[in-house]
C-alpha cells in the first residue's frame, strides 16, 4: 500500500512537471485570444489537464469560430464544444456556451 501511495505521488509531480504552463499563463492565453464578442462566465480546470469555459457569445458562429482559435494556441488542443444554444434578453439575441479542451503538454 505504501508503495502504491509513493508511485501514485510520483505520477501526479511527473504529471505537473510535464506541463509546464501555469495557471496564470493558460489564463493569459485564453483573453488574449479570446475574441471581443464572446465573454467567459466560468473558466475551471479539472486534474486531467482539461479546461472547461463557459460563457456568452453575441452570435453563434462566433463560438464556433473560437474553436480554431484555441487549437492553433500551443496551449490547447482538441477543443469540443458541449453546448451552445440562443437565447432572447431584452429583444436581443445571445449565444450561451461551454466548450472543453485538452491543455497541450509542451
Amino acid at each position: 500500500a505504501r508503495l502504491s501511495r509513493l508511485k501514485e505521488s510520483n505520477e501526479i509531480i511527473n504529471d505537473q512537471l510535464v506541463f509546464q504552463g501555469s495557471a496564470i499563463d493558460v489564463i493569459r492565453e485564453i483573453y488574449k485570444i479570446l475574441p471581443k464578442d464572446v465573454s467567459l462566465t466560468l473558466m475551471e480546470f479539472d486534474d486531467k489537464d482539461r479546461i472547461l469555459l463557459r460563457g456568452t457569445a453575441r452570435e453563434l458562429s462566433s463560438v464556433f469560430n473560437f474553436l480554431p482559435v484555441l487549437e492553433k494556441s500551443p496551449y490547447f488542443e482538441s477543443a469540443k464544444i458541449n453546448y451552445a444554444t440562443k437565447r432572447t434578453f431584452r429583444q436581443v439575441e445571445f449565444a450561451d456556451f461551454e466548450i472543453v479542451c485538452q491543455m497541450s503538454k509542451f
